[in-house]
């Protein structure tokens, strides 16, 4: 079994797994350094992996609440962190408050997409058109009980933009979405931005935030 510092170490390092699974192993490693010895290792431990993971969102909510002495505030602070991180629901909720738009641009596969179209349909009774350019994406969604149009999903009511970070004016994602929400901001369209809640960036963490070189920030 990995100690509390392996654990660290293989977050600071990780540049591939699933972020919120990375960060979980982050904050398993900071409370067993709570409980263990938190001014002489568990805080530096926390600042190292602040200086080398600046691109990580999700580490770096972590750590900030991980910037504290006393220990007792430290484990109640990570411990939170832990249920905002297991707890999916986020996700479910976006979908209801999208239900009801007409047509909902898709861009992406990726988990968190799926989880706002699946409570959509599902939750929302959502029965909007959905727009994609691409068709492995098309293919992707069919078994979702949408219909789905091969075209710029742009131009659909709603743009579903995932992100990697986010503050109340800005994203972080890649050209390709970028690109496509910057054209339906353009054309007066909405733009729902999709990422896990953790990863809205703190003023202290968006001073310090460095990220992926191919990410782009959007203003929203």
């Amino acid at each position: 079994m990995n100690g509390p510092l392996e654990l660290l170490r293989d977050a600071a390092h990780d540049e591939w797994s699933d972020p919120v699974e990375t960060t979980l192993r982050a904050a398993e490693g900071l409370l067993e350094l709570v409980e263990r010895d938190w001014i002489e290792t568990g805080l530096e431990a926390a600042r190292m992996l602040r200086t080398r993971r600046p691109d990580q969102p999700l580490l770096l909510a972590i750590t900030e609440r991980a910037l504290d002495p006393d220990p007792n505030r430290v484990r109640r602070a990570l411990q939170l962190a832990v249920a905002e991180l297991e707890d999916e629901t986020w996700s479910s909720d976006l979908g209801l408050r999208v239900a009801h738009y007409e047509s909902m641009g898709v861009t992406s596969l990726g988990k968190s997409t799926l989880s706002v179209l699946e409570a959509a349909s599902q939750l929302g009774n959502s029965r909007a058109q959905l727009f994609t350019d691409r068709r492995a994406i098309s293919k992707g969604l069919g078994y979702l009980n949408f219909p789905i149009s091969v075209a710029p999903p742009e131009e659909a009511t709603a743009l579903l933009a995932p992100g990697v970070a986010s503050t109340t004016s800005r994203f972080w994602t890649t050209s390709r979405i970028a690109d496509a929400a910057l054209k339906a901001k353009a054309a007066g369209r909405h733009i729902i931005v999709i990422v896990h809640p953790l990863a809205r960036l703190s003023p202290l963490n968006r001073s310090v935030f460095r990220p992926h070189r191919l990410l782009i920030d959007v203003g929203i």
